[in-house]
């Protein structure tokens, strides 16, 4: 509520998730207990984006209760007297924010919870004293002589207009609760099941009920922290990727030329002939997979409710994971495998394990960097090997 109260912008809020049916409160800090503030939800289908609700400034409204008639600045004791020492004393301290300084060469660190004491305690002793002056000031006008009675009844009644004020702020201070935090408001949220609920937070000031700041809005989805997810990622796999094949030679005038087939020099004979190679290869590769993942939530550590910002997220999980992926470097579509576990950090999923793949081979005897006569075409399988492996992935919101 600082930046609120002192910017009159209010801030961007994430949207949150809580239980179906759960309790859960939205704790407005560095509030003040000059304020009203109370939140209101709309509630829809869930649907989930990937954006964040926007705050929307709607409207600004200010005034402290003086009345609508404007008086003299000029008398010493009347109507006009009383406004401005009015406004001077809210001024003051009448504040929508109290927050934590720190100490300064003339002054010691004070708590937010100081100032609003402070300030309950100073509103009561001024606006009593104002009551007071008003009583003085009420018996004044009414003992003048030589003033006609109709302009002693209007005094009388400006007067009692900005009585009738003091006596508002005056009543609420005293029933102010000194014992009870005054800078910290909690307001209890709705509970609903499976919905997603626009929460609208709006801070009016507790006598005059104008709003002196933006309402402030963000998105609640009422659904349960999911043990199971289908995520979509990549995978780097240390697999070695590889696809062999025939590598023809010409036969030059000068003789045949030699082909570097994988790791093995090949030289055909001067007769029509060719080489069996590798044709691709690769010490890392990367491919899309889907993943099934069980796993148990909790709250990252050193993250509270009320905390303003939460840099690497809230909600924190870890737990096995399958995945199934197509690898585009063997020369098939057929699918490979993941095991192995995931650390979640939100939406987004981190994980390690085995890559359960395939790399391509000759079959019946053939080799890499053998001659064979032009025209052959050896078969070739696909070999099962298991090594380290990576991924990302984003988790899809399951309704």
């Amino acid at each position: 509520m600082r930046a609120v109260a002192n910017n009159n912008q209010a801030p961007t809020h994430s949207d949150v998730q809580t239980k179906v049916g759960g309790d859960a409160t939205v704790r407005l800090i560095d509030t003040s207990p000059f304020l009203a503030c109370t939140i209101q939800a709309t509630p829809a289908v869930p649907a989930r984006d990937l954006s964040t609700s926007v705050t929307a400034a709607l409207t600004t409204v200010g005034g402290i209760g003086a009345p609508a008639r404007a008086l003299a600045e000029d008398a010493a004791h009347d109507a006009a007297w009383l406004t401005n020492e009015l406004k001077g004393i809210l001024h003051a301290s009448w504040k929508y924010t109290f927050f934590d300084t720190p100490p300064t060469p003339v002054s010691p660190a004070k708590s937010a919870e100081e100032y609003a004491a402070e300030a309950v305690k100073n509103l009561r002793d001024k606006l009593q004293g104002l009551l007071n002056e008003e009583v003085s000031i009420e018996t004044f006008i009414a003992g003048q002589s030589g003033v006609r009675p109709d302009v002693i009844k209007d005094q009388l009644d400006q007067v009692r207009k900005i009585r009738d004020t003091i006596r508002q702020y005056n009543d609420f201070v005293k029933a102010v609760d000194t014992s009870k935090p005054l800078t910290v408001n909690e307001l209890a949220m709705d509970r609903f099941r499976q919905k997603s609920v626009s929460e609208t937070i709006t801070c009016k000031d507790a006598v005059t009920q104008a709003q002196p700041f933006p309402t402030m809005t963000f998105t609640a989805y009422y659904e349960n922290t999911p043990t199971f997810d289908i995520s979509a990622g990549a995978i780097m796999s240390l697999t070695p990727g590889r696809q062999v094949g025939v590598v023809s030679s010409p036969i030059l005038a000068t003789g045949p030329v030699p082909i570097m087939s994988g790791s093995t020099l090949c030289v055909p004979s001067s007769s029509p002939a060719a080489c069996l190679g590798v044709t691709s290869r690769s010490a890392v590769q990367f491919m899309p997979a889907a993943f099934f993942e069980w796993h148990k939530n909790w709250k990252w550590p050193g993250v509270a409710n009320g905390d303003a910002y939460h840099p690497f997220g809230y909600v924190g999980s870890f737990g096995p994971a399958f995945g199934i992926s197509v690898n585009p470097n063997n020369g098939t579509a057929s699918a490979e495998f993941f095991e192995g576990v995931s650390l979640g950090i939100q939406r987004i999923s981190i994980l390690a394990g085995l890559h359960n793949g395939r790399f391509q081979t000759f079959t019946d005897g053939y080799y890499v960097g053998e001659e064979v006569p032009m025209g052959t075409t050896p078969r070739t399988e696909r070999a099962w090997t298991n090594h380290l492996a990576l991924g990302i992935s984003y988790r899809i919101p399951l309704h």
